[in-house]
């Protein structure tokens, strides 16, 4: 089976080398580009997959796990008072979490 790679100037170019090919009977497997094009995914039978609900309940689990985690650490088993600040200052604690889950659910 032959190979052929071409180069394009512009999307909509890209688009209809595609869309022609694909109508000629050479689906076309791949098109990596800089930026998203709207519709190549249509052109090459791409499936839309289903792992955002996934990536979201793992960020936000491990957000609240990270939390969990500062908060016992802090309040339960070390309760070292540090310039008088409650055990449960929930002001240091929230970056770590936030960014944590910002970082995981993204997909």
């Amino acid at each position: 089976m032959k190979t052929l790679v071409a180069t394009f100037h512009a999307p909509e170019a890209l688009m209809r080398a595609a869309e022609k090919a694909k109508k000629e009977g050479f689906p076309p497997e791949d098109a990596l580009t800089p930026f998203p094009i709207e519709g190549i995914g249509g052109v090459l039978g791409l499936k839309q997959a289903n792992i955002r609900r996934p990536m979201a309940f793992a960020g936000f689990s491990a957000a609240v796990f990270a939390y969990a985690l500062e908060w016992y650490s802090a309040a339960i088993a070390y309760p070292y008072d540090s310039g008088g600040r409650p055990f449960n200052s929930r002001s240091v604690f929230l970056l770590f979490p936030f960014e944590l889950g910002r970082a995981s659910s993204r997909c």
